[in-house]
């Protein structure tokens, strides 16, 4: 790797170490070309850089002597120095250049804190700031031939500092950067933004007296240095102070998760603990604090941990997260990489940058948590292991865990303060009876106790009891009381020992034998279902009878707390109530019985696979993975296979991946165990289609290598089943910009589907041919693919990817200036989207319909179209599109001449873009922001955006964006009155618009004319 540096002295390191570069001179010569990297840079220039008003004689010729001896010292890093016509270009990467990089950064910071995702600014800004290692080319201070630019880098350092120091601020670091601004108020007296943010961070902190002194100080400092006032947005800051306007206090964050579930009701005593919990937050402000309340089942842990979170959730300004690990379920723990995608996505972080591997995860999720005041709940672990990738890693933050585990690895490793929780005391055990059932328990204060003894004292026992004394409003508490000693009895001849757990079990069996014979039936056969909560048609498929039967069922479960209600029409179980009732079906039924309800259940949900809507598969999500992972080690293999081949067009079509990834890996195993080939070959195809989606390419190659040693042995569909991995495969090589490997995979898939006869493969295989030739600016020979390829789909009845193949064709025509073409392939690509109800397909086609009126000049209607898709792709969640949303709402804006808006736009555009890692899109948008910039005169950063555009758009092979980059820095060089520059990007742009065949080129013969 190679890096180039001149954010400092001017140097460069290949293989972590310094080259020799020679003399002064040679750094001088260096840092001229690369301040101007990718564009010829005059002799002339070079020269006055070198030697300024005394050049040697024969001045040019030292000068390729030196330019010689520079590319002998440069050899080894792989740049190219060329010579040129008039002068000597030095081609780099962008990125291998420090001064790029940092303006690439601090331009994505800029645009992530406008798009108002602070986090996500720090983060660009700290890494753009971190590449300044002193004053920018530091032995060449102060002269001429870099005065400009190191002026005008100076500035946006200064500017990145501004803006990461507002992020802060929108973090809520208000006290951490005073210090710190302190400092630049002393070294930058002038600079009113940083007074500003001085008095904004003692005013957040409660320091409102400081704050005033520090306006009166920047008041006095003016006045003294330059006899003016502060500025208008410094005093309205200052009267904003005096107000005390209420928009002085930390913006309300995206993203700020409040996940914690519903406080407890009738929550009684535990006075002490809550007291011992406020101590820990209060006592170690700088520290991790990790606190382990223990204690038996049913003891209350979770509703202590709720309420106490609850309390304290103001002291967590930036959110509470919330997970119940189910570490007790003997079906379906929650495993640490799923809780650490929940956590990622409630963080803002997209579907498709969410890692696979379980230690990035972790790193990641850290990372998100850094600076953060955040409250982690981490609800019913079963071990330190469980837990110990979700710990956070920042001291700003608190975990709370609950277990009925001691947790002592946690204690001894991370130093956790461990709350071993006990039975409510008698007098509190009294006191939650009297607020569940009211006045019996004053009249029978005797028959209460006994009846809280009896419970155990432990709530859920409690309450379970409460609600069947409710019930018996006509009975004594004595009465129930001697019932329930009784039935205790019983149980303890059979569970010897008479623990806390032989109490819970006894009222649990009390309630239940108290249960109508159809509702302890159902109740008994809920054990069974594998997932966390189940819907009303879910257990009707269960039990064997009509839902309309079930709903009261549940309702008189809900009644008796064996249930309770988690939203419309759907239910879930406390696990001690699901593990008791699978010992009744265990006991009452056995083995034999267990495999007609299963059976009926998971055909319930592979019918409603093929036929739910996306709301219902949303929904019901969870649940899927639970039922597929039960199916597959229970011996429902089969049903586990089809149903991850069934649910992956609604998963793909959601982004749902990382639940793809989960359902597929579990319906891999079952596909092995079963010695179904065909399967696996679907499974290991539609895997590598999840990593696709996710950029995760090397990972996507694996499975389809894989798929395709297993396809080789399908003996007579091989051909069919080959093709199909060989079209996955082209596009995994297409979206790495590997053009040629992506084209040659294509073929064979063509090739192979044609043998077997395969018409729908064949027909996908031509389609991703044709996108290939696209995105190489091969249009003519783009077209005749995706023509035939369109025919074909409409044959197969494939709808859907008759429409993409449409949606393509209308992307060639808008390249070629084609709007009429264009829009009638976009109607009808969306009409044939909206039947099919691909929500996200249609927000496509719309965004395109929104860059055919842009080019009509229908701007207002092509904002419309713009923002609607918008709408569509953040509802659904798919960055990748959102990004380019937020590029065609910045493009009208700018045909509108809204310069700012369209600025920021195209900065929130190019933010996603960078993040997601789509570098074509990326391309695009800087492209469009230097056409912006371009407008409002600001020549130096629409250069560095062009510049870096053409240099990605070099990288991925787009001719078209080569071009538009080329003509940018054409029109800056003739803006600046550089002839040589200008002519020779026009003709660099023109070479290339002309081998496009597109009309672009006879405007720049136009401008090249007037040369």
């Amino acid at each position: 790797m190679t890096e180039f540096r001149l954010l400092g002295s001017v140097e460069v390191i290949h293989a972590d170490s310094v080259l020799a570069l020679g003399g002064p001179r040679h750094r001088r010569l260096l840092a001229t070309l690369l301040l101007q990297a990718g564009r010829v840079v005059p002799s002339g220039t070079l020269i006055e850089a070198l030697w300024e008003d005394a050049p040697p004689r024969k001045a040019r010729a030292v000068l390729q002597v030196r330019i010689s001896e520079l590319r002998a010292a440069l050899r080894a890093t792989g740049s190219q120095l060329l010579a040129r016509e008039g002068g000597y270009e030095l081609r780099v990467d962008s990125e291998d250049v420090d001064a790029w990089r940092f303006e690439r950064l601090a331009s994505a910071g800029a645009a992530a804190l406008a798009a108002g995702d602070a986090v996500a600014a720090r983060a660009e800004l700290e890494a753009a700031l971190a590449l300044w290692r002193g004053p920018m080319l530091a032995e060449f201070a102060g002269e001429p031939f870099a005065r400009s630019d190191t002026a005008r880098l100076e500035e946006l350092r200064w500017q990145a500092i501004h803006h990461r120091i507002a992020a802060d601020l929108d973090l809520g670091h208000h006290a951490e950067i005073i210090a710190e601004l302190e400092k630049l108020v002393v070294e930058q007296p002038l600079r009113e933004q940083f007074r500003g943010q001085l008095m904004l961070a003692l005013y957040r902190s409660g320091r409102q007296g400081e704050a005033l002194e520090a306006f009166q100080a920047a008041r006095n400092h003016l006045a003294d240095q330059l006899g003016v006032d502060p500025g208008a947005e410094l005093q309205a800051l200052h009267h904003a102070m005096l107000t005390a306007d209420p928009g002085l206090n930390p913006p309300i964050r995206s993203h700020v998760p409040a996940q914690l579930p519903a406080d407890v009701t009738a929550f009684t005593g535990r006075a002490k603990e809550l007291s011992w919990l406020d101590s820990l937050v209060a006592g170690s402000p700088s520290t991790v604090v990790i606190s382990a309340v223990s204690g038996t089942a049913g003891v209350g842990k979770t509703a202590l941990a709720l309420r106490w979170a609850h309390r304290i959730r103001h002291r967590f300004p930036d959110g509470q997260l919330y997970a119940d690990l189910r570490g007790y379920d003997p079906d379906l723990p929650v495993p640490p990489g799923e809780a650490l995608a929940r956590f990622l996505r409630a963080l803002g972080i997209p579907e498709r940058a969410i890692p696979v591997d379980v230690q990035e995860r972790a790193a990641l999720y850290r990372t998100a948590l850094d600076g953060r005041r955040m409250l982690v709940v981490l609800d019913n672990a079963s071990s330190a292991s469980q837990i110990h990738e979700l710990l956070p890693g920042t001291k700003s933050c608190m975990a709370l865990i609950t277990s009925r585990d001691s947790l002592s690895g946690l204690v001894a490793r991370h130093g956790a303060h461990r709350l071993d929780l006990g039975l409510l005391t008698a007098q509190d055990a009294v006191v939650l009876l009297r607020r569940l059932i009211g006045a019996r328990v004053d009249a029978e204060p005797q028959a209460a106790q006994e009846l809280a003894n009896l419970s155990a004292r432990l709530p859920l026992a409690l309450r379970i009891t409460a609600e069947l004394a409710a019930e018996r409003a006509g009975s004594s508490l004595a009465d129930i009381a001697a019932e329930l000693n009784d039935h205790q009895r019983r149980w303890e001849l059979l569970d010897a020992g008479g623990d806390d757990r032989t109490a819970l079990r006894a009222v649990f069996s009390w309630s239940y034998q108290r249960l109508p014979a159809p509702a302890a039936r159902l109740f008994s056969l809920l054990g069974l279902h594998p997932g966390a909560e189940f819907s009303i048609d879910a257990v009707a498929a269960l039990a064997g009878i009509p839902a309309g039967a079930v709903r009261p069922v549940l309702e008189t479960l809900a009644r008796a707390h064996l249930v309770e209600r988690t939203g419309p029409d759907r239910f879930g179980m406390h696990d001690l109530l699901r593990g008791y009732a699978r010992h009744l079906f265990d006991a009452e039924a056995g083995e034999p019985e267990l495999h007609l309800p299963l059976d009926r259940l998971f055909a319930h949900y592979l019918g409603m696979t093929a036929t739910g809507d996306q709301a219902w598969l949303d929904a019901e999500c969870a649940n899927l993975i639970a039922v597929v992972a039960c199916a597959a080690a229970h011996g429902w293999q089969d049903y586990a296979t089809r149903m991850a081949v069934d649910l992956w067009p609604h998963l793909d079509a959601a982004g749902h991946y990382a639940q793809a990834l989960a359902i597929h890996e579990h319906a891999l195993r079952a596909a092995r165990q079963q010695g179904d080939a065909a399967s696996e070959h679907q499974i290991l195809c539609n895997l590598g289609h999840v990593h696709m989606r996710l950029g995760r390419y090397p990972q996507a190659e694996a499975h389809l290598q894989r798929a395709a040693k297993v396809g080789r042995a399908l003996g007579a569909n091989g051909d069919a089943v080959q093709a199909a991995v060989m079209a996955l495969w082209g596009l995994t090589r297409m979206w790495q910009g590997h053009y040629a490997e992506a084209e040659q995979r294509l073929r064979r898939g063509h090739t192979l589907s044609r043998a077997a006869g395969d018409r729908a493969m064949e027909a996908k295989a031509l389609a991703g041919l044709g996108h290939v030739y696209m995105r190489q600016c091969r249009y003519e020979a783009a077209a005749d693919k995706l023509r035939q390829a369109q025919a074909m789909h409409r044959e197969c009845g494939d709808s859907l990817s008759e429409a993409r193949a449409l949606g393509n064709l209308a992307q060639i025509c808008l390249r070629q200036h084609r709007l009429d073409s264009a829009a009638e392939h976009l109607e009808r690509a969306l009409d044939l989207f909206r039947k099919a109800g691909h929500r996200r397909d249609e927000a496509a086609a719309i965004n395109a319909l929104g860059e055919i009126y842009l080019r009509q000049g229908q701007h207002d209607r092509a904002l419309q179209h713009h923002r609607q898709a918008l709408a569509t792709y953040r509802e659904l969640g798919d960055r990748g599109n959102e990004g380019i949303a937020l590029h065609g709402i910045g493009d009208a804006h700018l045909r509108r001449g809204e310069h700012e808006a369209a600025g920021l736009a195209l900065r929130q555009a190019l933010a996603v873009f960078h993040q997601v890692g789509d570098r074509p899109r990326e391309v695009l948008a800087r492209n469009t922001l230097g056409e912006t910039l371009r407008d409002i005169g600001d020549l130096h950063a629409a250069r560095a955006q062009h510049t870096l555009a053409l240099s990605q758009a070099n990288d991925v092979g787009d001719l078209f964006e080569q071009g538009r980059a080329h003509a940018g820095l054409a029109d800056i060089g003739r803006r600046w009155q550089d002839t040589e520059s200008a002519r020779h990007h026009y003709q660099q742009a023109l070479a290339r618009y002309s081998e496009l065949g597109l009309p672009e080129a006879d405007e720049l013969r136009d401008q090249l004319a007037k040369l």
